[in-house]
């Protein structure tokens, strides 16, 4: 049985999205941590909490998968602002063999959406409607074989999510 995961994100739209492609793996999602609605900003949210759910997850032995928006900086970038902000905080940064993904979408999650489901047009009615995307978004990560026109961000999450099986089968 694989460990259940705690999922850190900045809003509801990214923690449904991560909760249904979880869901399509045979992930079970222990708890949901993202930023309340109007109260600041969700990215901000994300690299304050990391840290201490990065800890709590390991005390815990539970996986954890982390969802952030890009907003134009990218992957690495994104990727670096929560390695620096546990290093800040005395927090050891992920390890390759540990059970922690950090999911990018740039510049944010509607735009993956729309993208993996062409036909859906500019922002979405509700959260639900990211079904198919992912749906389409799991089954090209099972393959290891993203098309040329998808976006890095899209790549770098598939890459993700490989090394994540990895360590947590």
């Amino acid at each position: 049985m694989s460990r259940p995961c705690v999922l850190l994100c900045e809003d509801q739209q990214q923690a449904v999205f991560i909760r249904r492609f979880l869901a399509k793996k045979g992930r079970r999602v222990l708890r949901v941590d993202f930023a309340p609605p109007g109260k600041g900003s969700g990215e901000q949210y994300v690299r304050e909490r990391y840290p201490k759910q990065l800890t709590t997850a390991r005390k815990k032995k539970l996986a954890l998968i982390v969802m952030i928006d890009g907003d134009n900086l990218g992957a690495q970038k994104r990727v670096r602002q929560l390695e620096e902000v546990c290093k800040e905080r005395g927090v050891d940064n992920r390890g390759k063999a540990e059970p922690v993904a950090v999911f990018v979408p740039e510049p944010d999650i509607e735009t993956w959406i729309c993208h993996l489901d062409s036909d859906l047009k500019g922002r979405l009615q509700r959260e639900s409607d990211c079904k198919t995307a992912v749906q389409k978004l799991s089954a090209i990560c099972e393959k290891g074989k993203l098309p040329g026109d998808f976006p890095s961000s899209l790549s770098h999450a598939c890459d993700e999510w490989q090394q994540f099986r990895k360590v947590a089968p």
